[in-house]
């Protein structure tokens, strides 16, 4: 191997161990980001849905849900106080009922709890808005399915 080969694979190598250094903790940290993000728009998601499911209303801000939260109404906020739930999940208010409307299969859900971040990142099966959406359904179809039992005899209340 020449000297100048020598010092030319020097560099490669050089090169790559200052990118895996810098690379790897830059990685984690975003990874991690993205863990409490997904973690905090889970916990909105159920903090939202345990206070309609205890006052059978939606909440008009994030004060309505401080009690809820601090009774265990989002047990997968792991780790993250009602302060950093509400630093790191969005909900808009003002649109939340959308959710609870009834829509079509085919109709996209609206983003109504997301990441503060702007990333939309979340666990399968655990999209905030999905979660509240199907929430609201399960209910609706339930309700619909035991009400012809609640009727008394020809249909009398």
């Amino acid at each position: 191997m020449t000297a100048a080969s020598k010092r030319w694979f020097s560099r490669v190598v050089w090169s790559g161990l200052a990118m895996v250094a810098i690379g790897v903790p830059l990685l984690i940290w975003n990874a991690l980001r993205n863990v409490e993000d997904c973690y905090a728009q889970w916990g909105a998601a159920e903090v939202v849905i345990s206070f309609h499911d205890k006052h059978g209303k939606l909440p008009e801000d994030w004060s309505e849900l401080e009690l809820t939260f601090e009774r265990g109404g989002a047990p997968h906020a792991i780790g993250l106080s009602f302060e950093q739930l509400r630093e790191k999940a969005h909900i808009d208010f003002d649109r939340l009922h959308l959710l609870e409307e009834t829509f079509a299969i085919e109709d996209e859900i609206p983003e109504v709890i997301t990441a503060t971040s702007g990333r939309q990142v979340h666990y399968s099966g655990a999209e905030p808005n999905e979660l509240v959406f199907q929430y609201f359904r399960s209910s609706k179809e339930s309700s619909e399915r035991i009400a012809p039992f609640s009727r008394g005899p020809l249909g009398q209340e």
